[in-house]
This record gives structure tokens, sequence and C-alpha cells, in this order.
């Protein structure tokens, strides 16, 4: 019970600093994509993202050229890095989940955490940069392997930026936020 009364007494406590709105609207957002990120690392895992089975399937009925091709793949090599990036993903989407919780009561540490998380991110976004390049170099058509890799460096290009221009927002609200 007394652990209870001190959680209200620091919810009061919270109350009474007045939380900015701008962080609020940041947290609330970062709530709404993180719960996305996490259930979307979850769904990864029912087999979503099975790339080893997917390029079993397609060399079933390749033709001898594209057999050839999808024989030369290293596709359980293909499946770790995916599956690695799964993981690093959902941990990425955890840890900029909870930073928002902590920064939601005022806590710098929060911070810490949701950086850490964007950090993840962005490795998570690099090892699946590897992935797609790997899967461009074996495309049939060269064009379509370009493709591919500049997919893969604009959702580099993009997530770097989304990561850099949150921590600055959350960084600007650090003022209103306690040790």
């Amino acid at each position: 019970m007394e652990n209870f009364e001190s959680v209200l007494d620091e919810e009061v406590q919270i109350n009474q600093q007045k939380r900015p709105t701008f962080l609020t609207v940041l947290c609330i957002l970062t709530f709404i994509g993180s719960g996305f990120g996490i259930l979307s690392g979850l769904f990864a895992f029912t087999g979503f993202n099975d790339v080893e089975s997917s390029l079993r399937n397609a060399q079933l009925g390749a033709d001898p050229f594209s057999q050839r091709i999808l024989d030369d793949l290293d596709i359980a090599g293909m499946q770790s890095i995916q599956n690695w990036a799964n993981i690093l993903s959902l941990v990425a989407s955890a840890l900029c989940l909870s930073g928002a919780l902590v920064m939601w009561r005022l806590k710098k540490f929060g911070f810490v955490l949701y950086v850490a998380g964007h950090a993840a991110t962005i490795f998570g976004t690099y090892m699946a940069l590897g992935l797609m390049q790997k899967m461009g170099e074996v495309m049939p058509l060269q064009a379509m392997g370009g493709v591919m890799e500049t997919m893969g460096v604009a959702m580099m290009v993009i997530t770097v930026l989304f990561s850099i221009g949150f921590i600055v927002m959350y960084g600007v609200n650090l003022k209103a936020m306690n040790k």
C-alpha cells in the first residue's frame, strides 16, 4: 500500500509541475509508433518475414537460369540477418516506448533510453540495408538490383532523419524534466 501511495504522490507532483504540451504530443506519438513497432516485431516472428522459405519456394518452380542464381545464394545467412533485424526492431521499439513512458513522468533518464532505442533502430535499418544489397546482387536484371539498393539507401536516410528529428524535439523538452 505504501508503494501505491508513493506513486500517487509522485503523480500529484508531476501534475503540479505541468508537463509541456509539446512533450505530451511527442510522447503520445511515440506510444503509438512504438506500439505499432512492437506489434510488427512480434508479427515478424510468426514467419511473415521468413526469407528462407520464400526463396526455397521460389527455387521449386524456377527456370534453369533462376535456379542457378538461387543455388548461389546464402539463404541461411540472409535469414539470419533478417532474424537479427527483427529482434533489433523489437528491442528498439521497446526502448523507445520505455523512454517515452519515463519522460512522460518527467524523468530525464527516459531520454537516454529513447536515444538508445533510435540507435538500435538505425543499426537495424543498416542490417536490413545489407540484406537488401545482398538480394540486389543476385537479381537477374541489373536494374532490379539497383532499385533494391536505392530503396535500401532511401530507407536508411529516412530512418536517420526521422530519428534525429525526434531526438532533437525531445531534447528541447529536457529542461522541463527532473533528474
